[in-house]
């Protein structure tokens, strides 16, 4: 693989060279396929983000504050005329 490092498109026999390619990329598409990877939300490669070790510390910083002052409270407001190329799809409720 490193040879066609710059390459978009693999030939099976190249990720797993020992016989049973076929096999061992079904054994990967049903594994992606019980890990819900469909699911994720597609992501300009563009896009900045943080790494992962930092949204745990993040995640447990914002659970010891729920933990000792409570939920927030939210107020809903309508926002209008915000452009579709900037809106953000919420797919999670945390409270």
């Amino acid at each position: 693989m490193e040879r066609k490092s710059k390459s978009d498109f693999y030939e099976d026999i190249e990720i797993f060279p020992t016989g049973n390619a076929i096999e061992r990329l079904e054994e990967v598409k049903e594994w992606l396929k019980s890990k819900g990877v469909h699911e994720f939300d597609k992501v300009g490669l563009e896009k900045n983000s943080l790494p992962t070790g930092i949204v745990k510390k993040i995640e447990t910083s914002v659970d010891k504050i729920i933990a000792s002052e409570g939920p927030p409270k939210f107020t809903l407001k309508d926002v209008l005329s915000v452009p579709r190329k900037v809106s953000i799809v919420i797919k999670f409720q945390f409270f």
